[in-house]
Order: structure tokens, then sequence, then C-alpha cells
């Protein structure tokens, strides 16, 4: 470490950096499902499905990832249970992952 005039001098970028928030705040005017990944597609793209109530069929929603988990380098698989935004003034079968539960854990390390 470099001294100056008897003090330590710190080093560029020792601060504590400011975490970007992952809450989210609801939109009223947007729409929020609950689903499960079923696919994952090239270029941070999902398909995801999402359960509909009674004898209904399933809804198949071809998904983004929002900003921040592609900044935060979370990765996703298939199985994993996310909350998917729809905007109802656009295509209903397009959406925004903003929300990620797992629901899989890592197996355990075998013994070497």
């Amino acid at each position: 470490m470099a001294y100056y005039r008897g003090k330590k001098r710190k080093k560029a970028g020792s601060g504590k950096r400011k975490r970007k928030n992952l809450d989210i705040e609801f939109d009223p005017n947007k729409i929020y499902l609950q689903g499960r990944i079923y696919e994952a597609l090239p270029g941070t793209r999902f398909k995801v499905r999402v359960e509909r109530p009674g004898d209904l069929d399933d809804i198949m929603v071809d998904c983004k990832l929002r900003t921040v988990f592609k900044l935060k380098h979370i990765n996703m698989i298939k199985g994993d249970t996310v909350t998917v935004e729809i905007d109802p003034n656009q295509d209903l079968t397009n959406g925004t992952i903003v929300m990620l539960k797992r629901s899989f854990t890592k197996p355990p390390k075998v013994n070497k």
C-alpha cells in the first residue's frame, strides 16, 4: 500500500458499490401471471407455460428477461417458477420475466 503523509491511501474503487434494487413496482395497467419455464430459446428468451384454473388449456407466453437479470448474470433453467408481465395494449403472447422463484436446488457434490 502506498503511504501519504503517514496515512494509508485508499485504492481507487475500494468503496462499497451501490446495489441495484431487484424489487419491482407493480403497474396497475399491466397483467401479471405466474408460470413455469418450459423451454429456453436463444438470446435470453424463454417460453413460459402459464396454467389456467379449471379445465382451460395452458397458455404459452414468449418472454424476454428483465435487464436486471442480465446485469446480475442470473441464470434460469427449465422448471423455474417465474412471474410474467404482459402489456394488455400489445400482443398477449409476448411478455417480460420480472421475478424468479427457484424451484430446483443444486444437486449435492459427488464424493471424489
